[in-house]
């Protein structure tokens, strides 16, 4: 049956069948589920696991699409939430583009390949960089037609993820049509999730999640041990930990443990350059260990990846999920090592790898963060020297802040001279186009996510985390509970690993633009609160 559908399919895919599907001979599920109604020009959402062929589900029949209008204006956009994403879709979807003549360039903060007097017919980007592009020549949108979000699970529930809806709805509001496709890891209310970009997309929740075999190691030593016991089968590892400095400690101990196996690290704050060499030394080696954080949890083509070694729980399942899913790509079963020196740690990757079993990846109510009013706010004033509309403005957060809640922070905006409303008409105060001039209204990413973990009843401090963590996590070998989160610290009590970890559930950073807010809308997400 699949082969006859694939035949069916071949024959309205005659201008991007060849460069996309011809060396696998026949589409995966997820392609043939998605493919039929992509080309119907239907909003599609395709939920489904690792390594199943998601972007090219999407990507082929949308350039299928774009090749049969023989334009040269902008028509597709596809955005990925890291920039190492960006570069790896590049990797696989430029060339192919570029021979059915649709020129394809990317546009990130490191690379400005997309020409504002030159735009391509498909552009690779990020939300930020898309919000800046928006922003300055919201003209260049007018004839898009269709727009990919990738990955969305990683940026949904968070600043970002709002800030990415809102700068869709914008979109809406100057293409005269547009198709919105997105992709996400499987998850348990796909529909919740697409809705919040899509309005009403088609939801396809495509199953064929793989096994996970998980084995756990109570030192480097055990570590060691087994890597050397089934060398010729284990050749290439890739490790997580949760932070920079845990990558560098753990690769410097992996490597005085195994001195003849090649020890590398990857994370955000090497250089563009490093890491795209590390990435190429990954492709081309026949045994390697890798170290990273989250920089390699989504789709970077390292090639074959034998198991997956993780240094510490990762802070939420949908994170574990998306670092054993690194593993056995071709495989029914992903090999996992998990280090565990401390009992608390086996319960958390125990726990962890059950939920993840059956799905429970995230309960979290959404709850919009405010910040974002601010960050659009000034974004879209940017754009708007001669005046911007108090009335279309306000429509845009109908359902993102509450009346009361956005008089509030124009109220709060204009006391502190950032803007001021004159005639029915908002304008910029020369502090925040200043912030416009330097590009730093299209991001609301903190500079630095970094939060001191202090113990609630000793004030004692614990350590520090640099990103997300779930409401029980795990520090300095034991299990902490989440208590309440200020702007820098998160306050904690010990918990018991086997009582709280059902109480897994993800509390994330504030955005940038949250110090904009008053007083009073900071603790919406529930930070300053207790």
């Amino acid at each position: 049956m699949t082969h006859t559908n694939t035949l069916a399919l071949k024959k309205c895919l005659r201008r991007v069948w060849t460069r996309f599907f011809s060396r696998f001979g026949t589409l995966l599920p997820s392609q043939l589920a998605a493919i039929p109604h992509v080309l119907a020009r239907e909003d599609v959402f395709l939920s489904a696991a690792t390594a199943s062929g998601k972007t090219e589900a999407l990507v082929a029949p949308l350039a299928e699409l774009v090749a049969s209008d023989m334009g040269k204006h902008l028509a597709l956009v596809y955005v990925a939430p890291t920039r190492a994403l960006v570069n790896d879709v590049e990797k696989r979807c430029r060339a192919p583009l570029e021979e059915m003549g649709i020129s394809c360039r990317v546009r990130t903060g490191e690379r400005r390949e997309f020409k504002e007097h030159e735009p391509a017919r498909c552009v690779i980007t990020t939300p930020e960089s898309l919000d800046s592009m928006l922003t300055r020549r919201p003209d260049l949108f007018q004839s898009l037609s269709a727009l990919v979000l990738d990955e969305l699970h990683l940026v949904d529930k968070t600043y970002r993820g709002d800030q990415l809806r809102l700068v869709i709805r914008r979109l809406g509001s100057v293409a005269e049509r547009l198709q919105v496709c997105g992709a996400s890891a499987t998850l348990d209310d796909a529909e919740s999730m697409a809705r919040r970009y899509a309005g009403a997309p088609i939801i396809l929740n495509v199953a064929g999640s793989r096994e996970i075999s998980e084995r756990y190691c109570d030192s480097i030593g055990a570590v060691r041990h087994i890597l050397v016991q089934e060398a010729k089968r284990l050749r290439k590892i890739l490790c997580f930990a949760n932070s920079r400095k845990a990558v560098e400690h753990s690769a410097a101990l992996l490597k005085a443990a195994l001195p003849h196996w090649p020890v590398m690290v990857h994370h955000g704050s090497l250089h563009q350059r490093e890491r795209e060499d590390t990435e190429a030394a990954l492709r081309e080696t026949a045994r390697w260990m890798c170290v990273a954080t989250t920089t390699l949890e989504v789709g970077i083509d390292v090639g074959d990846v034998d198991a997956v070694l993780l240094l510490e729980p990762p802070w939420s399942v949908a994170s574990l999920l998306q670092r054993i899913g690194r593993a056995n790509r071709r495989g029914g079963t992903v090999n996992v090592l998990a280090l565990s020196g401390h009992p608390e740690q086996q319960l958390i990757y125990e726990e962890q790898f059950r939920r993840a079993r059956l799905g429970l990846l995230d309960n979290r109510q959404y709850r919009p963060d405010l910040s974002v009013v601010v960050q659009q706010f000034f974004a879209m004033l940017s754009g708007a020297p001669g005046g911007l509309a108090d009335a279309p403005f306000r429509a845009l957060f109908a359902d993102v802040a509450s009346d009361a809640e956005l008089r509030a922070i124009l109220y709060h905006l204009e006391s502190a001279g950032h803007a001021q409303c004159l005639h029915g008409q908002w304008f910029a105060s020369t502090e925040v186009m200043d912030l416009a001039a330097k590009g730093k209204v299209y991001s609301n990413v903190p500079d630095s996510s970094t939060k001191a973990v202090i113990d609630q009843a000793t004030g004692q401090r614990v350590g520090e985390v640099s990103e997300a963590v779930d409401s029980v996590f795990v520090l300095a070998g034991r299990a902490w509970r989440v208590m309440r989160c200020t702007q820098n610290e998160i306050y904690v009590e010990p918990a018991s690993a086997a009582q709280g970890l059902p109480l897994f559930q993800l509390h994330n950073d504030l955005g940038a633009f949250a110090s904009y807010l008053p007083h009073t809308l900071r603790s919406v997400k529930g930070y300053d609160s207790g």
